[in-house]
């Protein structure tokens, strides 16, 4: 069964790094062509699913890393945002939890926000070690600023889809996520 487990790590890593490198490698072949521009070859070539997603995923952080550093915020306080915005009362751990990311990634950024007067913290009365967050006034005053930056980029990336394609891109979406949070929850019980 741990061969197993290791094996399908194994593939699952090669498999990203076979993503990773076909995107380089059409970033990289661009340097002698410059008729296609870098993005126009990374779509126009074969790069597998998990590749495509990197490309989103890299450069809305970039966008976003570009647009919250006039509201004085940096990408990795987003989440704790957007979260505390819709749940008052939330442990580090739940943010941590809801989207997948490290602890010790949710305790500075949670911490930059403290600092910056965006968050509160309180202790937990059922846990001592933990501590309940909310927003404060000025953290409720940034929400909104936040939530145009991050709908502007949604904006500007999907104006040339219709509202019906836009509906079947979310619900495709959807499906991929939550397909791909089950196969990683059943290798984590193996």
């Amino acid at each position: 069964m741990r061969r197993l487990v290791k094996s399908r790590q194994k593939t699952r890593i090669r498999s990203s790094l076979v993503a990773h490198a076909t995107v380089a490698r059409a970033t990289i072949s661009l340097m002698a062509d410059n008729t296609v521009t870098p993005m126009q070859k990374i779509i126009n070539s074969d790069v597998p699913l998990g590749g495509l997603f990197s490309v989103i995923y890299r450069s809305r952080n970039i966008y976003l890393n570009n647009s919250v550093d006039m509201a004085g915020l940096s990408y990795g306080q987003f989440y704790a945002l957007i979260l505390l915005s819709k749940e008052e009362d939330i442990t580090q751990d739940q943010i941590a939890s809801a989207f997948h990311l490290d602890k010790g990634t949710v305790a500075r950024a949670v911490r930059k926000l403290e600092d910056s007067g965006y968050v509160r913290r309180k202790p937990d009365p059922e846990n001592r070690r933990a501590h309940r967050l909310n927003l404060t006034y000025e953290g409720e005053k940034i929400i909104p600023v936040v939530a145009e930056i991050v709908d502007k980029w949604e904006r500007e990336v999907c104006e040339v889809f219709s509202d019906g394609d836009m509906e079947k891109l979310y619900s495709m979406l959807r499906t991929i996520c939550s397909r791909s949070l089950s196969i990683g929850q059943e290798l984590q019980k193996k």
